[in-house]
């Protein structure tokens, strides 16, 4: 922590860099020199006593916090501030991937409550009800320094897809643009996969940056990050740079926003910067672009 202020970083870095991206990824956010690193997907860091958790630990000087899930997909916390406490959530049954909370001490005995989390990536119904666990987890801490980082895989109404402004209830019309028909899950517009009302993704398309106005029977939805502003919760992204995309993936070629910083408004005030950092090194080392913020904490 340097000059007052906290540096962190929020990184979905693809399955653990377990094919041969993971000692990049450990120079690459030693570089930056993050107080907080915020990661999602580190697959197998559990594995032979924590190996790659410990390794993680010892060449960025900082403690670990992971959080450990049956379908592989964890997050994990890590941070050279001293004092931090993991806090145990017993409401993620339902959760397909989870989310954690670390207590991080602050000068004048102020705490902050860091929330990191990764929403389920197939359905905005199952999206919902997991930021509505983690929002309930929060709501104590609204008047307070409180954070919820991460992969939320979710769309926000109001972003801008290519040139297209996706609102939630913007339509597009299979039958006028057959060919963009394909398999959004894979190789349609990146985190648009279960975002539709309609039940076969199948028949989503990949959307075509040339229209501008479109219409169809299947609408976009954003409930997960409807549901956290209307609780008065600050993204801080949007909020910094209300008229830049801020594209978090695909890393090589972004287009769509689904990795996200979210602030009580206490904290928000006290936020200095966020930025998507973009690059060919970055864009090898995983399919999202990270997030770096400061906080000043005077």
């Amino acid at each position: 922590m340097a000059a007052n202020r906290i540096r962190v970083l929020t990184w979905n870095i693809l399955e653990g860099g377990m094919d041969g991206r993971f000692e990049g990824i450990l120079r690459t956010l030693r570089s930056l020199k993050p107080d907080v690193v915020a990661l999602q997907e580190c697959n197998g860091w559990h594995q032979r006593g924590a190996k790659l958790l410990r390794r993680a630990e010892r060449a960025l000087k900082m403690a670990g916090f992971p959080f450990w899930t049956t379908h592989g997909y964890q997050p994990a916390l890590l941070t050279r501030i001293p004092g931090a406490k993991a806090i145990a959530h017993d409401d993620q049954d339902h959760f397909h991937l989870g989310y954690q909370e670390v207590r991080l001490p602050l000068p004048g005995g102020r705490t902050w409550h860091f929330f990191n989390t990764h929403l389920n990536p197939f359905a905005e119904v199952a999206r919902l009800a997991e930021i509505k666990t983690v929002a309930r987890a929060m709501k104590p801490h609204f008047g307070a320094w409180c954070s919820l980082t991460g992969d939320l895989n979710s769309l926000s109404s109001g972003d801008l897809y290519g040139p297209v402004r996706m609102r939630p209830r913007t339509r597009i019309d299979l039958n006028r643009y057959p060919l963009f028909r394909t398999n959004f899950n894979h190789v349609g517009l990146c985190g648009l996969h279960g975002y539709g009302d309609i039940k076969e993704p199948t028949k989503w398309m990949r959307v075509p940056f040339r229209v501008r106005r479109m219409k169809d029977t299947a609408a976009l939805r954003t409930d997960a990050t409807r549901h956290l502003k209307r609780a008065g919760w600050i993204d801080l992204y949007r909020r910094l740079h209300p008229r830049v995309q801020g594209h978090t993936l695909p890393s090589e070629n972004p287009y769509a926003r689904i990795d996200y910083v979210w602030l009580s408004p206490t904290l928000a005030r006290r936020a200095v910067s966020c930025e998507v950092l973009y690059g060919r090194r970055l864009a090898k080392l995983s399919d999202h672009c990270p997030l770096l913020w400061e906080v000043d904490v005077r």
